[in-house]
C-alpha cells in the first residue's frame, strides 16, 4: 500500500484530491504543515509541471511521504484501518 521512490510520478493524487473531498482535505493539511516548516507545496514538489521528482532524491522521498500519508487518509476516510 505505501510504496517508496521508484514508484512516484508527476501529478499523483491530483486527480483524485480534484474529485474525493476527504482526500483534499487531507492534501490541504499536508500543505499547511509543508508551508509552516518552510518547504515547497505537494503540487510544487509532484505536481504535473514539476522537474525535480525522481531526480531529486529529497524532493522524491518528501513527495512519497505525503503521497503515502494521502493514500492513508482516502482509505481511512472509506471507513478502512
Amino acid at each position: 500500500l505505501f510504496p517508496g521512490q521508484g514508484s512516484q510520478y508527476h501529478g499523483m493524487f491530483e486527480k483524485l484530491a480534484a474529485s474525493f473531498p476527504p482526500t483534499a482535505a487531507a492534501l490541504s493539511f499536508a500543505n499547511t504543515c509543508l508551508r509552516d516548516l518552510g518547504y515547497p507545496t505537494f503540487a510544487e514538489l509532484a505536481g504535473s509541471q514539476t522537474t525535480g521528482l525522481g531526480s531529486d532524491v529529497w524532493q522524491t522521498q518528501v513527495s512519497m511521504l505525503i503521497a503515502d500519508y494521502l493514500a492513508l487518509q482516502t482509505i481511512r476516510s472509506l471507513g478502512i484501518e
